[in-house]
């Protein structure tokens, strides 16, 4: 499932130059007819979007353990969560609907959905509220995707969407308001490092 052929590589990253600017220019349009491509180029260019989104916020941290968290963690962090949502969602549509789904098509669908939003992901980390806008958008072309090349009823798929919006939004409230405010803040671990060595001295 996961050999890489580099001709099969080469042609998949050819297409997605040639695809992604008509994508990125009516995305809506586009998503309801999303193409198939190989899950190592899916997750080839996920790993490198969430790595500039770790990249990008590790300039916030003053430890290097969270800049390694960052740049490490959080594109193989993206990357899975694609995979299991994906695997989540076929078996879903497997036993609420009694019809097997390509699994190649619903990462597609999914990974095609979340392009557009995560330059907002990448914006937010400047400006965080710009993470609800692609929230929305993500969860909007996902409703379209799923609706419009899976053949699946609008009002199920809406309502399913809706409740993973909803689950997203109270995670990034609580983030927002708790633990990036100052007196919630958890400690970074050079912080708690320097305290624990300053005592020893003492």
């Amino acid at each position: 499932m996961f050999e890489i052929s580099k001709e099969s590589l080469r042609k998949d990253i050819n297409f997605l130059k040639d695809y992604l600017p008509k994508y990125f220019s009516h995305p809506i349009q586009e998503i309801k007819t999303a193409p198939q491509i190989d899950i190592e180029i899916m997750v080839i260019t996920l790993f490198a979007l969430n790595l500039i989104v770790g990249i990008l916020r590790s300039f916030y941290s003053l430890s290097w353990l969270g800049f390694l968290a960052n740049v490490i963690i959080t594109p193989i962090f993206g990357c899975v969560m694609l995979l299991l949502v994906s695997l989540f969602t076929y078996y879903v549509l497997q036993f609420w609907l009694q019809k097997v789904f390509p699994f190649l098509h619903i990462v597609s669908i999914f990974f095609f959905a979340y392009l557009p939003g995560s330059l907002f992901f990448i914006a937010s980390i400047y400006y965080p509220p710009l993470f609800i806008f692609g929230l929305i958008l993500s969860c909007v072309l996902l409703t379209i995707g799923l609706t419009e090349n899976l053949k699946i009823e609008k009002k199920m798929v809406l309502t399913a969407v809706s409740v993973s919006f909803f689950l997203c939004f109270l995670f990034w409230i609580y983030n927002f308001i708790f633990l990036q405010s100052g007196e919630l803040r958890p400690k970074s671990l050079d912080e708690l490092e320097s305290e624990i060595q300053e005592s020893l001295n003492d």
